[in-house]
């Protein structure tokens, strides 16, 4: 990670565009923002939009704004994510989700500089870097058709690969140390920061953050911290775990039901850093049931 960081203020010297893979939860949206804090721009705005989390019929209207009476519901004239950028930086975080009739329009801004409004017909001139991210091969979904050639080209001007936190475990102490100081708790012993190290965290540093966070929540850090190793926030589930056998039949299965719906939760959004699209997308559940389910279990 040290060469990454090195790295930093050579792009931000530069207004090329830049784009930043790795997996869920690796710090893409952290490291994107340093590059632009350390840039010329950096007292310039800073714009951040989740192409994953905005619906397919507001992505135009978000990006590149629009004039009032444009479309019904345009109250007012409003400007899209890239002009109100003008000077500094806009940040996509999730670019392979945008959706494919986007793809052309975010392509002729990368080419021309120029952004159009919904119900405009003149373009308007940008000074703005572009800094895309994401979780998804998309030299792969390239070769799938499922993301522009010439766009991923537009964009892959200079990329950077943050890797899982697996493969840099040496990263772990440090950022354990980080995150119990921001949940008011003493740093963990050395036996204890190679407990940490020892575990994969598919949901890297997101998870470890969450995990780290929730404990202390929860009055569990002196359980979390005196064990060998990390304990999950949620206890393991146990199928055979008693019931009350007075109980009928139904009654009896939503007791167990209601059980596994709230450790699943636990681990669903400890995975995923807490992140409720990308554990909407992982659970392949609506995002609106699942916020339900969290808020009926007590689960944050």
């Amino acid at each position: 990670m040290q060469r990454l960081i090195s790295a930093i203020p050579k792009l931000a010297a530069s207004d090329a565009t830049l784009l930043i893979d790795g997996e869920t939860g690796t710090g893409k949206s952290v490291f994107a923002e340093a590059v632009h804090r350390a840039s010329p721009r950096a007292s310039r705005p800073w714009i951040v939009v989740d192409c994953s989390s905005i619906p397919p019929t507001l992505v135009e209207s978000v990006l590149f704004g629009h004039d009032k009476g444009a479309f019904t519901g345009a109250t007012a004239a409003r400007p899209g994510a890239f002009e109100a950028a003008d000077g500094g930086t806009v940040f996509l975080d999730e670019i392979g989700e945008l959706p494919a009739e986007m793809q052309p329009k975010l392509l002729r801004l990368l080419e021309t500089r120029t952004v159009t409004r919904i119900g405009r017909v003149e373009a308007q001139t940008l000074d703005v870097r572009i800094i895309a991210a994401t979780h998804r091969d998309l030299s792969d979904m390239v070769r799938r058709g499922g993301f522009r050639s010439d766009l991923y080209y537009r964009l892959n001007v200079v990329r950077v690969h943050i890797p899982p936190l697996r493969e840099r475990r040496e990263d772990i102490a440090l950022l354990c140390a980080r995150f119990f100081a921001e949940a008011g708790q003493r740093r963990p012993s050395d036996a204890q920061l190679a407990a940490f190290a020892s575990r994969d965290w598919p949901g890297n540093i997101r998870e470890l953050r969450h995990a780290i966070a929730s404990a202390a929540l929860l009055e569990e850090v002196g359980g979390l911290l005196g064990e060998p190793a990390p304990q999950p926030v949620a206890p393991a589930f146990d199928a055979s775990e008693r019931f009350d056998p007075a109980l009928p039949f139904r009654d009896a299965k939503e007791q167990i039901t209601a059980r596994w719906e709230r450790w699943y939760l636990h681990e669903l959004i400890t995975r995923t850093g807490g992140n409720l699209s990308q554990a909407a997308r992982t659970a392949q559940m609506d995002r609106r049931y699942l916020r339900e389910l969290l808020r009926r279990h007590g689960v944050r």
